[in-house]
Order: structure tokens, then C-alpha cells, then sequence
């Protein structure tokens, strides 16, 4: 509570005693009236100030009995207290307004001292700063709630107390990089940062959503998630208010708060950007490991580099991560030999700038089964492989969930990496193979096959000649398939799945079933899985698996007036006609469509060629 509150609670407190009602001599029933003009006139003086303490109000309020001005008296505090002119609303009102929660932002401008006659572009600063406290409020509830978890005895509960603290701690990590990057004006590593800041504690949110209302859960949920939506709602405003700097300038006077619909979100796309992609992301030194001719010759050129292998003393990748050197700023190499390896492996945050090298795609490869149909088991917390930190790189490997279709959700590859990169992998799986969930990623020349949703999540996420396979699922008659399910949840997130010079196509077994049974199974490009998914398709060829309407529904009408469903240059015979396709997707012009190449949408100009992954521009 701020000081203001604090005054304005602590006054209530004096004028219903007996000696305040006789002090104002006046008639108990009017006294209430007249002391709350009093309060609110001393407010609307200070509360922005964030100035009162409560023996501030006791002079003030005694100095009006004595018929002191009150506006003179507020001129003298201000003077005592060596404090600013009154603040001018103005900046805080204009920017709050280009903002999907203007509530929220004016709140938390107006009663932070820092604002006070600040110009928008340190108004942004300030919020994100404030975003972040929040975040750091949030990662505390989170530990509260795993102290608290084991006395509800709710398993699902305990699990989803775990994935929260997981990802509250990203968020305010991120939150944290993103006020630090203010200063030195890495805006597109704010934007990025922030945009996965909102998505962790989003998802958060709806994780512990389900037990609000639950018998067997705990009352401090709820006063959790009703912190956490606050929480939300202020990340996205610093999100929208730091794009619309970066978009429009520092004169406020033009900023406007993120598109929403598709019919706004394809004029942004015409309009041209003030932006400077320059932020920067890995070393030179990684050009030698990702064009080397073998694992070997790679492996030759690096410095700190460990083995793996299935006849060692410890075969365990796990281990191999858990020593390597944290907060590392050089690259550290796991070369891991042929082999099948039946483990769960975690890459956490503070694990930077590592390297799994494979002996190929098909040799070596690394196994597991878990699936939500476990107790205890969440799509988060069923990946084989999940990876956290910042500037990871595999080469040569197959990451694969073998829980099988009638399973449902089971993660092969979870990736949460900033500037991370995967090149000559596969992702293989059934529903839910490879969970791109936040931040910037590069795929290249990757294999990625499933049956249902099999690339789902809200990253900025680049594929370039990469293969997306529909295999068989589970036999029960018809069957719908699904490439992709984005999740974009706020319409300021610089996030989409894009797939450039890609191949969509079915294994030999789906490809039979599909020609013996055209109309009982159907291939489609993706669904909506949130508000404002966004998956486009360039250059793209497509088998003739996919059906002619291309892209399919979430449930009903949701999502369809603010997705974007894009193609542009698709070919093959699944695109043979794309007048076919369903009305609420779009077709994209050339300009349009170069806001989705590499160089825009993971700034790949700036770090790609230093990692030595050939990437293909848009033209």
C-alpha cells in the first residue's frame, strides 16, 4: 500500500472519533460529508506525489480548522519537502492510453514518485521497472504456494506448483534483463524478453486457474492469481508502450496500442518501421563448430568440450549439463556419440551458451515417455528434452517422445532458449512434439513429425527448409491432423511460427492411409490455440495430404477475427488452388510477407551468420 493509501485509511480512522466530530463543530450528519471533500482534496494535492506520511495529514487537517488555504498549505509542504511542482497528468494519460489496460498503467504511474513529470519514453522505463517488482512479487507467491501445496494433498496441484515456479523464475529473470537493456537500448532484446515475461506468467496463471474453485485446493491460490492477472496486465502494457517507441518514435502523440484485429494486424503489416534490428546474440566461434564436415572436426576446435557415450563410466547427458560451468560466456560443446538414450534431460537457466553435437539425426538419439496421462504430469513437464538456457545449439540428434498417440500431450523437445538453434535435428513425437513455448529460435534443415497440434507454443520461431511429417495416430476410424497450434496471447508479442522453404508431407503409412480413405482423413496447416495465434507458411511446399481449405478452427468462432492464418507462395498440390482456402485466412502480398523473414522476425542478420547456420533471406 502506498503512502497515499496508507494517509487516507489512517484519517478515516481519526474523524469518526468524538473530539475530531467536536474539533469541526459541525452536525454529525454532515461531518462524514465534509471531511471526505476534505481527504479528497488532500489527495488530489499529494497522492501522486506519493508524498503524505500520516502526520502530514494531521498538520493539514488541523491547519484547515485553524482556516489555513489548503492549496497554501500544500504549497509549503512541497517546499519544505524540497518536492517538485504539482504533477503535470498529461504524458502518463497520453501513453497509458496507447495500452491494452489503461487502468492498470495509470495506477501504477500515478502512484510511483519516479513518474512525476517524466516524458513517455522514461514513462515506458518506469512501468517496466514497476512490471518487474511485480514479477519479483510473483516468483515470491510462487514459493509460498510450494510451502503451502503439500498440506492439500492434490497432486495435480503439487505439479502445477512446480511448472509455476519454473516459470515465474524466467519471468523475472527476464524482467529484470529487460529494465537493465533499458539504458544501452537493446529494444528488440526488450521486446523479446518481455514478450516471454508475459507468456511464463501467463501460463502460470491459467496452470493454477482450474483449483481457484477447487475443494481440495487452497484459498492462497486464489490471492495468488488474482496478483498474477495484475501481473499480466502490467508486462503487457510495458510490451505494447516499448513497441510502439520502437515503432512510431518518442513522440507519444502517435503511439497506439497493438492491433488486434486481422483486418489492423494486416495494415501494420504495410506500414513501415523506425526499427533498428542490431541487438546482437552469439560469437563468431560458433561458425566453425556449425560448418565443420564432421562432429569430429568440429569438436577439434573447441576448448571446453566433454563426451557422452553409452559404454562410459557415466553414459548420463544429464550429468554432462549439470557439470558444465554455469553463467558460462563461452561456448561449452557435449559431444554425444551414437546411441539410444533413454533419460530426461534439463537444461536450466543458468546453463548458457551450450552445444549438443551428435553423431546425426539418426544415430544419436535421446528417448523418453512421460505423457499427461500420468498423475502429476502436465505438457510442460512431459518433455524428453527441455531447454532454458539462453544461446543453446544442437547439432546432429533425434529428441523424441515415444508415449505413443493414444497418450495425448507428450513433449519431445521444449524449448524456451533465447537465440537458440537446431540444425540437422529431428523432433519426433505424436500430439504435442516439439513445444516451441517463448522466445527467439531458429530451425534448419529439421525434421519435426506428429499427429496432432505436433508444433505448438508462442515463440518467435524461423523453420527454413525444414520437413513437418503427419504420421499415423491412433487407428479408430477418421482421423483430423494438425500441424501447428500457435499460442500468441497478447497482440503486442513479437511472436509467431514461420516456415519458410519447408516441405509438409505424410510417412509412407499415413500417405496409403490417406489415398484409401481421402474424405476420412484430413491434414490441415493449423488451428488457433489463443486469441491472437499467428503461423505463417512461405515458400512452402505441400503435399497433396493437405486439404484445400488449409487451415482449420479452434472451436466455433473463437480466435477467427484476430488470428493470423498466412501463406504466401505456397505451392504443390496441396496448394494447388489456394482460392479454396478457408475465408478468415489470408493470402499475403510480397511486402507482407518480408515482416516474416529471418532477419525481421528473429533479427537473424545480427547473429545467424556468426553461429555459421546459412539461413535464407526472403526474396
Amino acid at each position: 500500500m502506498g503512502k497515499a493509501s496508507r494517509c487516507l485509511n489512517g484519517e478515516r480512522a481519526n474523524v469518526d472519533g468524538k473530539r475530531e466530530m467536536k474539533d469541526f463543530q459541525c452536525k454529525p450528519s454532515k461531518c462524514k460529508v465534509r471531511t471526505t471533500q476534505i481527504i479528497e482534496r488532500v489527495v488530489r494535492f499529494f497522492a501522486l506525489l506519493s508524498l503524505l506520511a500520516p502526520s502530514d495529514c494531521t498538520q493539514i487537517l488541523r491547519g484547515y480548522r485553524e482556516g489555513r488555504n489548503l492549496s497554501a498549505q500544500a504549497s509549503q509542504l512541497r517546499q519544505l519537502k524540497q518536492a517538485p511542482d504539482p504533477v503535470n497528468t498529461y504524458n502518463i494519460e497520453l501513453v497509458c492510453s496507447a495500452t491494452r489496460y489503461p487502468a492498470s498503467c495509470l495506477s501504477a504511474l500515478l502512484l510511483d514518485a519516479r513518474s512525476v513529470n517524466a516524458p513517455p519514453r522514461r514513462l515506458v522505463e518506469i512501468l517496466t521497472a514497476i512490471s518487474m517488482e511485480h514479477s519479483l512479487a510473483a516468483l515470491l507467491d510462487g514459493q509460498t504456494l510450494a510451502t503451502l501445496v503439500p498440506t492439500a494433498n492434490n497432486v495435480n496441484l503439487t505439479a502445477v506448483s512446480a511448472q509455476c515456479m519454473e516459470l515465474l523464475d524466467l519471468a523475472a529473470y527476464h524482467m529484470q534483463n529487460s529494465e537493465a537493456a533499458f539504458p544501452a537500448r537493446l529494444f528488440q532484446d526488450i521486446l523479446a524478453w518481455l514478450s516471454g515475461a508475459l507468456q511464463q506468467t501467463n501460463d502460470c496463471y491459467y496452470a493454477l486457474t482450474p483449483f481457484r474453485s477447487s475443494t481440495s485446493s487452497l484459498a492462497f491460490v486464489t490471492e495468488m492469481t488474482d496478483r498474477l492477472n495484475t501481473t499480466v496486465e502490467l508486462i503487457s502494457n510495458s510490451l505494447a508502450l516499448t513497441g510502439s517507441m520502437v515503432s512510431y518514435g518518442s513522440d507519444a502523440t502517435g503511439w497506439k496500442s497493438p492491433p488486434e484485429s486481422r483486418v489492423d494486424q494486416l495494415l501494420e503489416l504495410n506500414e513501415t518501421s523506425n526499427t533498428d534490428i542490431s541487438p546482437g546474440w552469439m560469437g563468431v566461434a560458433d561458425r566453425a563448430f556449425l560448418h565443420a564436415p564432421s562432429p569430429q572436426a568440429a569438436l577439434d576446435l573447441g576448448e571446453l568440450v566433454v563426451t557422452v557415450a553409452l559404454d562410459s563410466i557415466s553414459p548420463s547427458i544429464q550429468a554432462a549439463v549439470n557439470d558444465a560451468p554455469s553463467w558460462c560466456p563461452t561456448r561449452y560443446v557435449i559431444y554425444i556419440k551414437a546411441g539410444v538414450y533413454n533419460e530426461i534431460v534439463r537444461v536450466p537457466k543458468d546453463k548458457i551458451n551450450l552445444m549438443f553435437v551428435g553423431d546425426g539425426s539418426n544415430a544419436t538419439i535421446i528417448t523418453g515417455n512421460l505423457h499427461v496421462q500420468t498423475p502429476g504430469i502436465t505438457t510442460w513437464l512431459s518433455a524428453t528434452v527441455a531447454v532454458t538456457g539462453a544461446g543453446f545449439i544442437a547439432r546432429g540428434i533425434s529428441f523424441e517422445n515415444t508415449a505413443g498417440p493414444e497418450q495425448h500431450q507428450a513433449v519431445a523437445l521444449r524449448v524456451e532458449s533465447d537465440k537458440s538453434a537446431f540444425q540437422d535435428c529431428a523432433i519426433l513425437g505424436h500430439q504435442d512434439s516439439l513445444y516451441t513455448h517463448s522466445l527467439r529460435q531458429f530451425f534448419k534443415d529439421c525434421t519435426v513429425a506428429g499427429t496432432v497440434d505436433f508444433i505448438f507454443g508462442n515463440s518467435a520461431a524461423m523453420f527454413q527448409t525444414c520437413n513437418i511429417v503427419v504420421r499415423v495416430g491412433q487407428m479408430n476410424g477418421s482421423s483430423t491432423r494438425l500441424l501447428t497450434a500457435q499460442g500468441r496471447i497478447d497482440p503486442g508479442q513479437k511472436t509467431s511460427l514461420v516456415f519458410q522453404n519447408c516441405s509438409v508431407y505424410g510417412t509412407p503409412e499415413y500417405n496409403a492411409l490417406q489415398r484409401a480413405q481421402p474424405t476420412q482423413h484430413r491434414v490441415y496447416l493449423g488451428r488457433p490455440w489463443k486469441q491472437y495465434s499467428r503461423t505463417v507458411f512461405i515458400y512452402t511446399y505441400m503435399s497433396e495430404i493437405v486439404q484445400p481449405q488449409g487451415w482449420s478452427p479452434w472451436k466455433g468462432q473463437f480466435a477467427l477475427d484476430t488470428l493470423m492464418d498466412a501463406e504466401y507462395g505456397s505451392y504443390g498440390p496441396g496448394a494447388a488452388n489456394v482460392s479454396q482456402r478457408i475465408a478468415w485466412s489470408t493470402q499475403l502480398s510480397f511486402q507482407q510477407a518480408q515482416r516474416f523473414s529471418a532477419q525481421r522476425l528473429v533479427q537473424a542478420d545480427s547473429w545467424l551468420p556468426a553461429a555459421a547456420i546459412t539461413y535464407l533471406p526472403l526474396v
